[in-house]
């Protein structure tokens, strides 16, 4: 009840619209995690497709010189099906230029590096609901947050900025 009055919750309709509100959060924490994870998975595949067609790339160069294509073809079938199957994603997906595996690997660490931040902190938050409901702890708590979140919003415009990408990710 104290932290109903603590809250202004006393009515129906004010702790509805809180409920409300914490679900609208909650939806988009999770909007925002899912789009992490399918951005993980997006690098990551690329990342791979980048390796297995500069690991192969030699090969497929190497058919169009061979003097019998198809015994060489025979010899090299698993590198020459790794090199088309990644011409192929590259293809599909539009990609012209091949992206940097350095900073493809450099970006799925931060997509990892943010989605460990964020499940650290929903253990934190499980483990100390107080975080977020007390309002002294939720004035140190944004203190606290604060430069990182500023760092990471600053980095996230970099990375759009260095891939080309409009739209903000954050």
């Amino acid at each position: 009840m104290i932290l109903l009055q603590e809250k202004s919750l006393l009515n129906k309709d004010a702790l509805d619209r809180r409920i409300e509100e914490l679900q609208s959060q909650y939806d988009h924490a999770k909007e925002v995690v899912l789009d992490l994870d399918a951005r993980m998975k997006s690098t990551r595949k690329l990342l791979e497709q980048v390796a297995a067609y500069n690991n192969t790339k030699n090969i497929a160069q190497q058919l169009k010189a061979a003097k019998r294509p198809a015994a060489f073809e025979e010899q090299h079938r698993a590198e020459l099906t790794a090199y088309r199957a990644a011409a192929a994603y590259f293809k599909e997906n539009d990609i012209t230029k091949l992206p940097s595996p350095k900073k493809l690997e450099a970006e799925y660490r931060l997509h990892n590096a943010e989605s460990l931040m964020r499940k650290s902190w929903e253990i934190t938050f499980d483990l100390n609901p107080k975080l977020l409901t007390h309002p002294e702890q939720v004035k140190v708590l944004r203190f606290a947050l604060k430069p990182h979140l500023e760092f990471l919003k600053t980095l996230d415009e970099v990375l759009a900025e260095s891939s080309g990408d409009s739209s903000k990710t954050a």
